[in-house]
């Protein structure tokens, strides 16, 4: 029998995904999830540039501004590859991004390390996650990708003292709603006497995925933001598959941070945090029928900044052929968007899953990618938006 094609895959995500939640309308109005005529203006392009899609009050539009990539770093291990402590010689799947001292911390999908990257040259240093049985790489060809804990986030804050680090599994199985803690006192070196700490939150990922408002048919938490009122954004992607009555959505809530620490100091009986502010968003369409989704977020100054990939997969587990990805932003006067390009204009195919600003002034963007091969270094992009 002949395996389905990522056409057919992005078919019935324009059938089932896009057409059905369009028809819904979903939004946030008054706190509460409901449903409202939509405006749309479609043109037949695979170009995103030439679309505007507008939600009730809530609307994600297209902006006179350029998003372009200006140059990419791969990303390998100093010292190369080490099997003894199964770490291969270049990060794999970048999937979260951080600054962590001077450095970027990215956090993977598949491998129980966390690189540290000198963004000027991108050589990293391996930061090595506990792993009882000595296993790092988790992938179908070993027959293990469903242990993997699939950290697809992370941020960072100063707090009495400290440097932290959290980074989030995604919760789309139940073996990945484990949740990673990084601390180093203030002064001290980053990449050195770190003990990571692997803390499993399943109380927290119960109640994210019973909140259908906010994960829809498929739990994929795949952003996390710190707001500067002390909250946290948190974004799922809405690349799953249809289950029942549910439809994969995209959408953001808002958490305090200090009931996420409270949690990670006693997973077993610190109170849950109400999800506030839950929004379910939708974006212009993308090509080939396909939906962008979120894949990460930060707060790059003074504005929350994501970024969404359109990706032609079945579901939030398995991967599919990416066809475009934009970057997108929220202010005062709502929320705005743009393609991702490369130098030569041509629409960004790889697939950046982590986001943080630069700290040089000039307002570029950090994006790492994942390219769903082994065999291929994860990068380093700068974005500059215009």
């Amino acid at each position: 029998m002949s395996q389905p094609t990522p056409q057919l895959f992005c078919f019935v995500f324009a059938l089932f995904g896009a057409s059905g939640m369009l028809n819904r309308g979903f939004f946030r109005a008054g706190g509460e999830v409901g449903a409202l005529p939509i405006h749309r203006s479609l043109h037949d392009s695979d170009d995103p540039s030439s679309f505007v899609h507008k939600i009730g009050k809530m609307y994600h539009t297209l902006a006179p501004l350029t998003a372009t990539v200006l140059s990419r770093r791969p990303l390998r291990y100093r010292g190369g590859a080490d099997p003894t402590q199964d770490l291969p010689a270049h990060v794999r799947a970048g999937s979260g991004l951080a600054w962590w001292g001077d450095l970027l911390a990215v956090v993977q999908d598949d491998t129980r390390v966390v690189a540290l990257v000198a963004p000027d040259t991108g050589e990293a240093l391996p930061l090595l996650l506990p792993a009882d049985d000595g296993v790092r790489v988790f992938e179908p060809a070993r027959g293990n990708k469903q242990r993997k804990l699939d950290f697809e986030s992370a941020f960072s804050f100063t707090r009495d003292g400290h440097h932290h680090l959290i980074a989030l599994g995604s919760g789309s199985t139940p073996a990945r709603e484990t949740l990673l803690r990084l601390r180093c006192p203030v002064g001290q070196r980053p990449h050195t006497g770190l003990v990571p700490e692997l803390i499993p939150l399943p109380r927290l990922y119960r109640l994210l995925r019973e909140t259908t408002a906010f994960a829809g048919s498929e739990l994929n938490l795949e952003g996390v933001a710190p707001l500067p009122d002390g909250s946290l954004m948190l974004f799922q992607r809405g690349n799953g598959a249809p289950v029942g009555d549910l439809l994969p959505v995209s959408a953001t809530a808002l958490i305090p941070l200090d009931a996420l620490l409270a949690l990670l100091d006693d997973p077993a009986a610190a109170p849950l945090p109400e999800l506030r502010g839950i929004e379910q968003h939708q974006f212009p369409p993308a090509p080939q029928g396909a939906t962008y989704s979120f894949t990460d977020a930060a707060w790059t100054g003074d504005r929350l900044t994501y970024i969404a990939v359109a990706e032609c997969s079945p579901n939030s587990y398995d991967d599919g052929e990416v066809v475009g990805s934009i970057v997108g932003w929220h202010d005062a006067e709502g929320w705005h968007c743009t393609p991702l390009r490369n130098s030569d204009g041509s629409l960004l195919l790889d697939k950046p899953e982590g986001l943080a600003p630069t700290r040089d002034g000039s307002g570029d963007l950090w994006m790492v990618t994942d390219n769903d091969d082994p065999s291929r270094p994860s990068e380093l992009l700068r974005v500059a938006l215009r």
